[in-house]
């Protein structure tokens, strides 16, 4: 298991990911043009890149925005981060349907984990 803190680029984010089967994202996600993904120090991780570099199981997208909002759009063409994940392969995708503070994130994803 891989844990990143601090600044964390694109490089060293697919790098941690190898061989990862469950990922938990804590951050903040991005809509860029006609897809969605998680925001890093140095730009965006979209869904393809992340399914290609490890494929994980399980998403828990611990972040604003990583499925609700974009599900609003996606009849004009952008589709969510959990939508294209899940087309991709994913398994599992846990995120939030709306945008909320970080204290409620945190007290659900530790609750979560105490019950997993």
């Amino acid at each position: 298991m891989a844990h990143l803190a601090g600044p964390v680029t694109r490089a060293r984010f697919l790098e941690a990911l190898a061989g990862v089967h469950w990922l938990h994202f804590a951050g903040h996600t991005l809509r860029e043009g006609q897809g969605t993904g998680l925001l890093l120090a140095d730009g965006v991780i979209d869904a393809a890149a992340l399914v290609e570099a490890a494929a994980p199981v399980v998403v828990f997208a611990n972040a604003c925005r990583a499925s609700g909002e974009a599900w609003v759009e996606e009849a004009r063409g952008i589709s969510s981060l959990a939508s294209a994940l899940l087309m991709r392969g994913v398994q599992h995708y846990l995120g939030p349907m709306w945008e909320m503070p970080d204290e409620d994130g945190l007290g659900f994803a530790l609750r979560f984990y105490e019950h997993a």
